[in-house]
C-alpha cells in the first residue's frame, strides 16, 4: 500500500496540498494586517514607525507577522 494513503500515516501539512504548515510563519501585507486589525493602513504604519509594531523587509514589500500583530493587539498596545 501507498504511504500516502496507508490509514495509520499522517500526511504533514504542505502549501502543495493547499494547506500552510502549521509551523510557518503567515506574513500579512501592510493592507491585509490593516484589515485583520480593523485599523486604517496609515495608523498601522504609525505603529510600525513608533516601534509598538514588528514590521519585516522581505525584498522590496513590508510585511507583518501575523503572530506578532496577534500578540500586540491581545497585549492592547495598539490603540
Amino acid at each position: 500500500m501507498h504511504p500516502k494513503t496507508h490509514p495509520s500515516m499522517t500526511v504533514p501539512a504542505s502549501p502543495i496540498w493547499g494547506l500552510p504548515h502549521p509551523a510557518a510563519p503567515y506574513w500579512l501585507t501592510r493592507k491585509e494586517a490593516a484589515e485583520y486589525g480593523r485599523m486604517h493602513v496609515n495608523t498601522l504604519d504609525r505603529h510600525i514607525k513608533a516601534g509598538r509594531l514588528p514590521a519585516h523587509k522581505i525584498g522590496r514589500s513590508v510585511r507583518i507577522n501575523r503572530a506578532e500583530l496577534d500578540a500586540v493587539l491581545m497585549a492592547g498596545c495598539l490603540k
